[in-house]
């Protein structure tokens, strides 16, 4: 891995650095469900919260994409982004109502639709002759980094300043590390040629070529959406009772998956029929979830979350590092900008039904019976993938 990291284009290694850097603060984003449940708020109160911030990332798309209609530079982008994902975390420090909340989590609503930028750069400054391997690093990477703050807060978090009050010296932290990143990106990260647009509510703009792909995803981001990571918090940590640093110990097997994703796939660039064994991993992952509800021994709870956690981010790793790679493979230069914001865009409306509606599922159902549903899901993702690997054979190794 370390050879592969030296081939890669200085431009290719500053973006991934930025990545692993910029994954630590993006803690204080991955414990925000943790953080609300501590405070006191039930489930469908997050759901509302989360379809809400989705609804002002609508709302950003369309101003936004009026404002800049001849596109804005990704490096700008990525610095707002970030030195405004500092001001938020400030907000969740000193936050004493919910509206505080709603505040925060709307500027990140509206300002999201900026993200399109870190596809675009990502296709101008990785080497085309190597996507799998480039991809493999990008989530290797970022993900060991993450492993070390997920650890450290957790452990903080539970044992030496527990509480709300352990939660807004934390924000604080992660808000600091946020202002840093942004001066990161002024530093290092490059200009590009083109320019970052953001596209309507369309699918009209997917070629034949890229249509199985797009489905694909969106059937995967639907399964994900169906089964969200404040469900599963929910679930572990107010029906389970587990404390904040075991939820932390499962959720770093998350970060050692995606690095050994990364490595698997670095040694197996090409070979895309493995997307369709990590599709079904990713799917039998969810539905050892669900079978948590047959046991009540906590231990037994937090392995078979352990075996979730782990096999799910094994699987999203293989099949995203290959996904991604035969998606930008078919990407026209000249429209990539405009192929990206309208994936964005399918997957801003996925994000603002689903949380209400995975809420509802939990609450009336069965706390666990969203992975259930996630499972079926997933599965119907491997349907449009057999248009694609069956005429993609000469990419196999």
């Amino acid at each position: 891995m370390i050879d592969e990291w030296r081939k890669l284009p200085i431009n290719a290694r500053r973006l991934i650095i930025y990545y692993s850097i910029s994954t630590i603060p993006l803690v204080g984003d991955i414990f925000l469900p943790l953080y609300l449940y501590t405070r006191g708020w039930e489930l469908i109160e997050v759901g509302f919260l989360l379809s809400f911030g989705f609804v002002m990332e609508i709302v950003g798309s369309i101003l936004i994409g009026y404002l800049f209609d001849k596109g804005f530079q990704p490096k700008i982008a990525m610095f707002i982004i970030d030195f405004v994902s500092g001001v938020i975390h400030l907000i969740y420090a000193v936050a004493e109502q919910p509206k505080q909340i709603y505040l925060a989590y709307s500027i990140w609503g509206f300002l999201a639709p900026l993200s399109v930028a870190y596809q675009t750069i990502e296709k101008e400054v990785y080497p085309e002759t190597s996507y799998d391997v480039t991809f493999s690093l990008h989530m290797a990477f970022p993900n060991a980094t993450q492993l070390i703050g997920m650890i450290v807060f957790g452990y903080y978090l539970t044992y030496a300043n527990p509480g709300l009050t352990g939660f807004r010296t934390f924000y604080f932290s992660t808000a600091s590390l946020y202002f840093i990143t942004s001066l990161y990106i002024l530093a290092k990260i490059p200009r590009t040629k083109e320019r970052t647009t953001i596209s309507g509510f369309t699918i009209s703009r997917i070629s034949k070529d890229l249509l199985p792909l797009f489905i694909s995803e969106i059937l995967i981001i639907f399964g994900y959406q169906i089964a969200p990571q404040f469900i599963y918090m929910n679930y572990v940590f107010n029906i389970a009772r587990f404390n904040i640093f075991m939820i932390s110990l499962t959720l770093t097997l998350a970060n050692i998956a995606g690095v050994i994703g990364g490595v698997i796939t670095s040694k197996k660039a090409g070979k895309r029929k493995f997307l369709f064994p990590a599709i079904i991993t990713l799917a039998f992952s969810y539905t050892l979830l669900y079978l948590a509800k047959f046991f009540q021994r906590i231990f037994q709870v937090f392995i078979l979350s352990c075996l979730h956690v782990f096999l799910s981010y094994l699987a999203h790793t293989i099949w995203f590092v290959y996904h991604r790679s035969l998606f930008y493979e078919r990407v026209p230069q000249e429209h990539k900008g405009k192929i990206f914001g309208t994936l964005s865009s399918m997957r801003i409306i996925i994000y603002t039904i689903t949380p209400i509606i995975s809420a509802q599922i939990a609450t009336s159902i069965d706390p666990l019976s969203n992975f259930l549903i996630a499972t079926m899901i997933i599965l119907t993702a491997t349907i449009p993938y057999t248009f694609v690997i069956s005429v993609n054979e000469k990419y196999q190794a």
